[in-house]
This record gives C-alpha cells, structure tokens and sequence, in this order.
C-alpha cells in the first residue's frame, strides 16, 4: 500500500520499482494525466479522486485493478477501460459526464458511482446485471428506465 494522497503531486513518476504494489492512493493532488503506471501489474485498488483529470487513459496491463476511483476530476467521458474485466467497482462521481457508454466489457462491474455529472437518462447498463450498487444522484435523469435487469440491485441513489 503506497499512500501520497492530500500533497501537491502533479505527474505520477517514479514508481517504477514497486512492481508488487497492490493499493494506490494519490487523491487530492494535481495530477493532470493518467501515466506511468503500466508496469504496476499487482495493483488491486487505484485511487486518483479529487485531480485535475480530463481523460480516462494508460491503463492497459493493469487487469488486475478491481476499484478504480476517479471522482472529482474534470472527465467527460468513461473510455478504455474494457480490458479492466476484474473491475468491481467505479467512481467517477463529481465529473462532466453527459453519457452513459463503454461499460459493456465490464460484466464484473458490483458498485457504479455516477452522481454530480450531467446524465440526462440511464443507458447502456444492460450488461450490468451484477450491480448491487448504483449512484445517479443529482444528475439530470427525468425518467428512470433500463434498470428492471438488475435484479440484484440493493442501493438505488
């Protein structure tokens, strides 16, 4: 476990060496891109909340990653991600979302955080059958639909 959250960090480097890490934490900092991480192929748990992140990226190699927090950050859209199939949980609550869209490879997926972005509707969550929890609050959804599949859904927000 390798904590840097609450410092002033803006590039994420030199972490070449902790190939065995398994928990990243570096919220509340200034990171403005997501690199250098590939080579982290034990990492379980990423978390980058509370960033200046604008794009969801440089991922590839990290299967192994089942909590990826990207809340508070500046994304506009949820991409790259279909290679993380062990993921069990995403945050990227508090973003500039307006959709929905590339989920569909993340069948694993338990708990979706999606509150304080801009959705207007629920979609494209029919492969999330598995979601026991999901957070749509204070977004601009006017109807709810495209749910009635989740039948293990336990936390509706």
């Amino acid at each position: 476990v390798l904590d840097l959250s609450f410092n002033r960090i803006k590039k994420i480097e030199n972490l070449e060496k902790l190939g065995k890490l398994e928990k990243l934490f570096l919220s509340s900092n200034k990171i403005g891109k997501i690199e250098n991480l590939s080579h982290l192929k034990n990492l379980s748990l990423l978390e980058l909340g509370d960033n200046k992140i604008r794009k969801i990226e440089n991922l590839e190699g990290l299967e192994n990653i089942t909590q990826l927090y990207l809340g508070k950050n500046k994304i506009t859209m949820i991409e790259n991600l279909s290679h993380m199939v062990n993921l069990t949980l995403l945050s990227v609550q508090s973003n500039r979302l307006t959709k929905i869209e590339n989920l569909e490879e993340l069948k694993n997926l338990d708990q979706l955080y999606l509150s304080e972005n801009g959705l207007t509707c629920i979609e494209n969550l029919l492969n999330q059958s598995k979601l026991t929890t999901l957070d749509l609050a204070d977004n601009k959804i006017k109807k709810i639909e495209g749910i009635k599949h989740m039948e293990l859904l336990e936390e509706l927000w």
